[in-house]
Order: C-alpha cells, then sequence, then structure tokens
C-alpha cells in the first residue's frame, strides 16, 4: 500500500510529539510506501526508497489549505492518516483521522461560542469524512462518543514514550548556568486547562528556598491565561523563584527532568499527558491531578495524586513528599506506551480494512 501521512505539525507540541513517535516506525514498514505531506526541507530526513515527501507548509483550518493542498499527490495514495482534524476537503480516498481530545466540547470557556462551534463542526466533518478514528485514551474516547454519538468506529491508541527515554545511552543530565537551586519542574504551555493557576498559586506558599521552572513552546505561551496568575507569574519571576525559559532542546530537557525534585502536572483535563512518563523515565517522582485520565493512564505507576483545582492539596503534596526519592519504573511500566506499537495498532486498522 501506499499510505500519505500529513507532517506538517511535525514539530508542534504533542501533535507533534505524536506524529514523530509513529512516523519512524510507520516507515520502517518496507512493504508499503509513504508520501510525508509538510516542509520538504525538515522531513527531508524522512526520505528513502519507500518515502517521498510533497512539500505543503499551508495553514491547517486556512482557505489556503483548503485551495492549495497537494490533492494530487494524495489521491494517488491509498490511505490518509491524519494527526488532526483538520481534513481539507479534496481527498478521496480512505480517510483516518487521530482525534487526541475533545477539550473545546468539554470545557466551553476555553473559546468563544463561535470557535467552540467551528470546533464542533470540523469535528463532525472529520468524523462524517473519515473510515475511521482514532484516539490516545479510553477516557478522550468516551467523550468523543458523548459528544457524537453518531461516530461511526472510535478505537484507542495510546501516546508512547519516545524512544530517547528509553535507550540505554546516558543522557545529559548536567543544568544549564541559570539554574541555582532546588526546583520543580512543570513541561507544557500556560492554558487554562493544564491547571497553571492551582500550580502557581500552591508554589506561592511554599518555602523559598526551591524554583519552579515552567518550560514549554513560546508560542501561545500565555494563551488564555487570567490576569490573576500572570500577575502572580510576573512577580515570582521579577523575584527570581520563577523560571521561563520558553522551548527548550532536547538535551536540555534531559537535564531539567533528571535533576528535578518533581514533575508538577496540575491538568484539569487532558487527553493523555505525556510529561509525567517523561519525568519518570528519567528517575524523577511525578505529582500529578487526581483528574479522570490521569487515573486510567497512570494506574500502576509510581505517582503522587492530589485533588485537581486545589492549591491547598497541591501545597500539602509537595511539603509531605520525599526531595530525595528517585523513581525506578520496571521493563514493563517503560513498555506499557509505545509509539511502536500505536503505529502498528494504526497500520493494522488500514490493511485490515482495506483488504476487506
Amino acid at each position: 500500500m501506499k499510505i500519505c501521512i500529513d507532517c506538517r505539525l511535525i514539530d508542534s507540541g504533542g501533535l507533534g510529539t505524536f506524529i514523530r513517535g509513529i512516523l519512524r516506525h510507520l516507515i520502517s514498514q518496507r512493504e508499503h510506501s509513504f508520501l510525508l505531506i509538510g516542509d520538504s526541507s525538515r522531513l527531508a530526513v524522512y526520505e528513502s526508497p519507500n518515502v517521498s515527501v510533497s512539500h505543503c507548509n499551508l495553514p491547517i483550518f486556512s482557505v489556503k489549505e483548503q485551495v492549495g493542498y497537494p490533492y494530487h499527490d494524495v489521491n494517488r495514495c491509498d490511505a490518509y492518516i491524519a494527526p488532526n482534524y483538520n481534513l481539507p476537503w479534496g481527498i478521496r480516498i480512505p480517510i483516518y483521522t487521530v482525534i487526541h481530545d475533545v477539550l473545546y466540547m468539554d470545557m466551553p470557556y476555553m473559546s468563544s461560542w463561535v470557535g467552540r462551534m467551528l470546533r464542533k463542526q470540523y469535528l463532525r466533518l472529520s468524523m462524517k469524512l473519515s473510515r475511521h478514528i482514532f484516539t490516545v485514551s479510553h477516557f478522550s474516547r468516551a467523550r468523543i462518543v458523548t459528544h457524537f454519538p453518531d461516530v461511526k468506529s472510535v478505537s484507542v491508541c495510546h501516546n508512547g514514550l519516545d524512544e530517547t527515554f528509553t535507550t540505554p545511552i546516558v543522557k545529559p543530565t548536567a543544568l544549564p548556568e541559570w539554574i541555582t537551586a532546588p526546583y520543580y519542574l512543570y513541561v507544557g504551555n500556560l492554558k487554562p486547562h493544564k491547571g497553571i493557576d492551582t500550580l502557581v498559586e500552591a508554589f506561592e506558599t511554599l518555602p523559598g528556598d526551591y524554583r519552579l521552572i515552567i518550560a514549554g513552546s513560546g508560542d501561545n505561551f500565555r494563551s488564555g491565561i487570567n490576569v490573576d496568575t500572570l500577575t502572580r507569574i510576573e512577580r515570582n519571576v521579577s523575584m527570581g523563584r520563577i523560571i521561563l525559559p520558553g522551548h527548550v532542546d532536547q538535551n536540555t530537557l534531559f537535564a531539567l527532568y533528571a535533576n528535578a525534585t518533581a514533575l508538577i502536572q496540575p491538568s484539569v483535563y487532558e487527553g493523555f499527558g505525556i510529561p509525567p512518563l517523561e519525568a519518570m523515565s528519567m528517575g524523577t517522582q511525578a505529582v500529578i491531578s487526581d483528574i479522570e485520565v490521569f487515573r486510567e493512564i497512570y494506574s500502576g505507576f509510581p505517582v503522587t495524586y492530589f485533588r485537581a483545582g486545589d492549591p491547598s492539596s497541591l501545597t500539602s503534596t509537595l511539603l509531605a513528599l520525599d526531595r530525595n526519592k528517585h523513581i525506578s519504573l520496571s521493563s514493563e511500566l517503560k513498555e506499557k506506551y509505545s509509539y511502536r506499537a500505536t503505529a502498528q495498532h494504526i497500520l493494522d486498522r488500514i490493511t485490515n480494512q482495506s483488504a476487506s
């Protein structure tokens, strides 16, 4: 089979992690060929006898996307993988779409009424056009079915732990010079559903010998954050207690994970939530909110829960934490979430449905 994959978001946050994670395993299947849609200079590293690239850097959810997408190249393939629910309308081959969550349906305050309705229509259209929907947790599957009971078929293929976190190669652990004190770590953006307000309010009540590092992409880093929380962050930044390095490279991320007292993930909503998995693979304990999806994904893992949305619960949890504790995941837990398995699940679904 020849399979087309939309890779335009390969360097964006969680979506980019998912695309990179499954891509290396999909294209290793030499009995199939692949067409990658995206920036040709970025995707050149993947080109091989069974992999070609069609250049396209048109923004998603845009008129330009609908008009200028390389439909001729795409429609010469046998199947199309969309890692997000933006679907150019001229695709005439079987479509397989990944919907990571329905955040804007479950948390209406995240966007305007118009924005929410537009997203809902895009979701509805993608489900109508897709032969099958993949999602990353049973929680997300349940939420998709709740909002869209007519969806034809949905299966779960989890996010995974990137192989760079599990290979035996010694990872850089030397901290950047701008870190001069013990610290807690948060990895992600500052959007409301991430629970940043809870994190910052709790951190302000902790003793002053610790720092909080908030690492993540600079794109939309403060999107939707409330004024009070932003003021708290800026005040603590000026005091040197909160550090905002923005996007960090992989080696710096390894070092931040490995040397943190704990990774804190205070989300009130997630489709999966990868940072706790990455932190624990580096030996660092994870303090996470007790939301439903984390109870699902991290069942059996040595995580520490606190009550979601409750700063006092997070404060007391951090104060009771053993600051010298080191996490050691069993091989079974390290392999529980694998992009190799996810890629195989997607490929099996495509090839089986193609054969039927």
